[in-house]
């Protein structure tokens, strides 16, 4: 069975050069989303939090669960790492990782592990004691 496309969505050039270098990393085909798109291919994801349209196609795809689906940004915030934790994606990869990390992160994403890089998951768990949950 052929393995799926792992799709990508951040800038334009950022996509692109992030998907060639996973696709290296990986052994496996990644591809750059564009920002136009609607909604997502069939297939794992990783997307940017921050870039346009991001919150609607997240809804969207938090919705339908068919495919692991990870978020990543710089510098990611106690709170958008608790919408993250809240809408139930694999994780949330802050983009300062070193690059090996980054890779384990999308790795486990694939394997539909926890993605969660270390500052967000503890930002999270923090701002869930501060909720009161």
């Amino acid at each position: 069975m052929r393995e799926a496309i792992l799709w990508v969505r951040d800038a334009p050039a950022m996509a692109v050069a992030l998907a060639r270098a996973l696709t290296e990393a990986l052994g496996q085909p990644a591809r750059p989303l564009s920002l136009a798109a609607g909604n997502l291919p069939p297939g794992p994801a990783l997307l940017e939090l921050r870039a346009p349209g991001a919150a609607m196609l997240l809804r969207a795809a938090a919705r339908s669960r068919a495919f692991p689906l990870a978020v990543m940004t710089t510098s990611p915030t106690p709170l958008e790492a608790w919408v993250i934790g809240e809408l139930g994606l694999e994780g949330l990869i802050d983009k300062q990782e070193p690059w090996p990390r980054f890779v384990e992160r999308v790795e486990a994403l694939l394997r539909r592990e926890p993605a969660w890089s270390p500052h967000p998951w503890a930002a999270r768990q923090a701002f869930e004691q501060a909720w009161g949950r």
